[in-house]
């Protein structure tokens, strides 16, 4: 019979000091993007667009995984009007919960600080819900509502204009990044795309105001995308870009005609982000 005892487990590693930061920088920004009022599934997808990051680059820094650099984060800060201290001060009171205040027609979202659950509470009194994972803020009226809580704390912060928010299309990621970083300079959301597939792939679970879309792509002209993209929707601005008007790598004729069905705009490469904003101005004052 072996009586030697089993050796002791030895304990867990602790977390790598990097793997700790990137994590709290996460967690904060996900605390700053739900008070901007974005919804979680665009939160990624946003990141991308402000620091010209790709949607699985900008993914890996909201879920902890990679590092954030003190510019990145600073940049994210600032374009929501905020600063460090603001964005990791909050931490200190992480505790609260958003949720939606309903009164009436209104329909607002707020950060709560839910209290104990109420044994009984007066038709009038400010009660809070859970159904699920989400909470709800409402006045209770004259049938008690089982399962309320009382409000420790409601805030109710004023919500920003979204900005307008872009996707660019095009097989140069360069020339797509470099338009989109500068439409973000111009107070807009872009973000890069290289492929058509990449593209498709985050419309799966994200929107966008408007398109620019190269129209000379490996895999032939842009015309299905572009097809799809207006049958989502008949009045988003789609721009096409190319750099090969007027030679044999483009059949005009079929461009124009693309143009002329889908009531597109039309980019010539090089383009500024300046000249593309005014372009977008105009289409989405026209909608």
């Amino acid at each position: 019979m072996n009586t030697r005892s089993a050796a002791p487990t030895p304990p867990p590693e602790p977390a790598k000091p990097e793997a700790a930061q990137a994590s709290l920088a996460a967690t904060c920004i996900r605390a700053l993007l739900d008070r901007a009022g974005l919804p979680r599934h665009r939160h990624s997808a946003h990141i991308g667009g402000l620091l010209s990051l790709s949607y699985h680059q900008a993914h890996r820094r909201m879920t902890g995984i990679a590092p954030w650099s003190l510019e990145e984060l600073q940049t994210v800060a600032t374009h929501h009007g905020e600063t460090l201290v603001d964005l990791f001060g909050e931490q200190k009171s992480a505790d609260y919960e958003t949720a939606l205040l309903i009164a009436g027609p209104l329909r607002v979202t707020c950060r709560l600080w839910p209290g104990q659950p109420l044994a009984q509470h007066r038709p009038g009194d400010l009660i809070a819900i859970k159904g699920g994972s989400e909470w709800v803020v409402m006045v209770a009226g004259d049938t008690p509502t089982p399962q309320a809580c009382t409000v420790r704390r409601l805030i109710i912060e004023p919500k920003p204009d979204r900005p307008r928010r872009f996707a660019i299309l095009d097989d140069d990621i360069d020339v797509a990044r470099s338009l989109a970083a500068g439409l973000v300079e111009l107070g807009f959301e872009a973000t890069a795309f290289a492929t058509e597939a990449q593209l498709e792939a985050a419309l799966q679970f994200d929107s966008f105001d408007a398109y620019v879309v190269d129209w000379v792509l490996p895999t032939g002209t842009a015309e299905a995308l572009v097809a799809k993209l207006r049958s989502q929707s008949a009045t988003c601005p789609i721009a096409l870009l190319t750099g090969k008007a007027g030679t044999k790598d483009v059949d005009e004729k079929a461009l124009v005609a693309a143009i002329e069905e889908h009531g597109l705009l039309f980019l010539q490469k090089p383009v500024t982000a300046s000249i593309a904003a005014s372009q977008f101005s105009a289409a989405f004052a026209n909608r």
